[in-house]
């Protein structure tokens, strides 16, 4: 089981990377089932958490778990475990295209 979820992670950060490039940073890759992404210059409000939402896209804002408020509006907890390669992928294209409105 160790060899598929560490296979998801790499590829979820093999996809972060393609879509993201330089302005997304991870923190936490070897943690577990789930990783923190941090993007320049983004804000993860409650109305764009709803948006992707809506859209079908689960993100927990680390905001929300953070002591001091305000330090971290642009870092999102990402869980991978249960997806597939293509579930990732348009997961990660609905957060691209929300974050460029």
């Amino acid at each position: 089981m160790k060899k598929v979820y560490r296979n998801r992670r790499d590829i979820l950060l093999e996809l972060m990377k393609s879509c993201f490039g330089e302005q997304v940073h991870i923190h936490g890759a070897a943690a577990g089932m789930h990783i923190v992404a941090e993007f320049d210059g983004a804000v993860f409000s409650e109305d764009r958490i709803r948006r992707l939402l809506y859209a079908g896209v689960y993100v927990v804002p680390v905001e929300r778990h953070a002591i001091k408020k305000g330090e971290h509006e642009n870092q999102i907890i990402l869980g991978y475990a249960g997806l597939e390669r293509d579930v990732l992928l348009h997961g990660l294209q609905i957060i691209k295209d929300e974050l460029q409105h």
